[in-house]
């Protein structure tokens, strides 16, 4: 019995150094990867609403995290909104380069396709100037005819399990 348990060790022995070897080595490759980093995009932050306000919009190029390189603004730029019948000018911020804003109040139309149109950008720094486009159809608002609010889980006035508002929205189009 004794050489049993001896033999029983020296076998649990041999197979946790074995383990410990095949845990403990690894290969190791060197692969070299090709990480495009210089690709320069326009970031476009903004937005053209029914609202009679004074509309703004911020030009960015985007930083990059694996060279460190900043987040940079992109002054100097052309920017305008139009639906062929109407056009609003952007004037770049004196105070805030990169913050390009409506020369006064303006708002769209529901309904109207707008394009945003920005030139005079050079963003990947070859020398010519870029310009971009897009388009979209202004959404018509919503008229409703009332709002009503109630408070409580299920709009029951029940405070006891948390404490949400609800509304209701009365649209008869």
């Amino acid at each position: 019995r004794i050489e049993r348990k001896l033999d029983y060790k020296k076998r649990v022995h041999f197979f946790c150094i074995i383990m410990c070897a095949l845990l403990f080595s690894s290969c190791e490759q060197s692969m070299d990867i090709e990480i495009k980093t210089n690709d320069k995009r326009l970031l476009v932050d903004g937005e053209f609403t029914t609202d009679s306000v004074i509309h703004t919009i911020r030009l960015n190029c985007p930083g990059s995290p694996m060279t460190g390189q900043l987040q940079t603004v992109v002054p100097g730029a052309t920017i305008y909104v139009t639906d062929n019948t109407e056009t609003f000018y952007y004037i770049e911020n004196k105070n805030t380069p990169g913050l390009y804003q409506t020369s006064g109040k303006c708002c769209g139309k529901g309904g109207h396709t707008y394009t945003l149109t920005i030139t005079n950008v050079n963003i990947d720094n070859d020398g010519k100037m870029e310009s971009y486009t897009a388009n979209s159809i202004m959404p018509v608002p919503l008229k409703f005819d009332s709002l009503v609010s109630s408070r409580g889980l299920n709009g029951d006035g029940n405070m006891a399990v948390n404490n949400w508002a609800y509304y209701k929205l009365f649209y008869n189009g």
